[in-house]
């Protein structure tokens, strides 16, 4: 199996690096880390979106591959901002990011200011009584 070079996108990556037979040990990674994967692992990662190759350019610094050429805001270097968990009007997961909650808050009439000092439950509890 050959290795290649692939950026992480995902937060964290705990990557086996043991060889066969002994201890299990990782070696754990973090988002924009460049990691050296299988093609095994890389094929696995790719179709979870959770790395992108690595190009180098013509002055040896390392460059992430964009996925979508025709994206203006996709650029090289800058992974692709993950697409929303929800759509528009619709209550973020339990674990979905304060952001996400704080938007879901403003969307149903919250004020902006105020919502950025609330909880996430706090704000599920207000869109609700507004309801």
């Amino acid at each position: 199996m050959s290795a290649s070079e692939y950026v992480l996108l995902s937060h964290l990556f705990d990557q086996q690096v043991q060889k066969r037979g002994e201890p299990v040990e990782y070696r754990r990674h973090h988002r924009g880390d460049i990691l050296t994967l299988t093609s095994g692992e890389a094929a696995r990662l790719l179709k979870a979106k959770a790395i992108a190759p690595v190009v180098a350019d013509e002055d040896e610094d390392v460059a992430v591959t964009p996925s979508d050429p025709s994206d203006p805001t996709e650029t090289a270097g800058n992974p692709p901002a993950p697409a929303p968990s929800k759509t528009p009007g619709e209550r973020p997961a339990q674990t979905a990011l304060k952001p996400e909650w704080e938007a879901y808050g403003v969307e149903h009439g919250l004020d902006p200011e105020e919502v950025k000092a609330l909880s996430k439950a706090e704000i599920a509890a207000a869109v609700d009584a507004r309801q």
